[in-house]
């Protein structure tokens, strides 16, 4: 089976990020934030499967592209490595895949492996005076992973 989505969402601030949360060393940002709007694709293919004897197998895929103008994300305040503040980024491009297999054995043994590859770039060439930005298109400007490859266990169970 072929799924096809594309959608536009506005990502509305979360309170922490409005508020800022002391306990958590979380400031209120320093100006205002606005929500995320992003445009999404998502391809995925699910093939039901293949059985033999008390064999089954299935394979789930997709691939998934996000535009979003005005990315919220964590930053540390300049000049303490103590306080952080929310901010918006101006655009950032997000690509990647994920892949899962699963397997059966009489119904009785269920197993699953999931694998997932995602990069996020910034996507602002020139900044706000017409200056080219030196780290367009880079992924070391967000604190959090970027280029992410992960593989885990999802379900194993066994049927007696």
């Amino acid at each position: 089976m072929l799924t096809l989505i594309n959608r536009e969402d506005i990502a509305p601030d979360n309170a922490n990020e409005l508020f800022g949360n002391v306990n958590d060393g979380i400031l209120p940002p320093s100006g205002s934030l606005n929500p995320e709007i992003s445009t999404n694709a998502n391809i995925g293919v699910n093939w039901r499967g293949y059985t033999f004897r008390e064999h089954t197998v299935r394979l789930n895929t997709s691939v998934f592209y996000r535009d979003t103008k005005g990315m919220i994300r964590e930053s540390i305040r300049a000049g303490s490595f103590v306080y952080s503040q929310f901010e918006n980024l101006e655009d950032v491009l997000t690509r990647g895949i994920d892949a899962e297999i699963f397997y059966s054995y009489a119904r009785r043994l269920d197993l699953s492996l999931n694998i997932s590859k995602f990069d996020v770039l910034f996507n602002t060439e020139f900044d706000a005076n017409g200056a080219s930005y030196l780290f367009y298109r880079m992924q070391s400007v967000m604190s959090r992973p970027l280029s992410t490859t992960s593989t885990r266990p999802g379900i194993i169970r066994i049927f007696f």
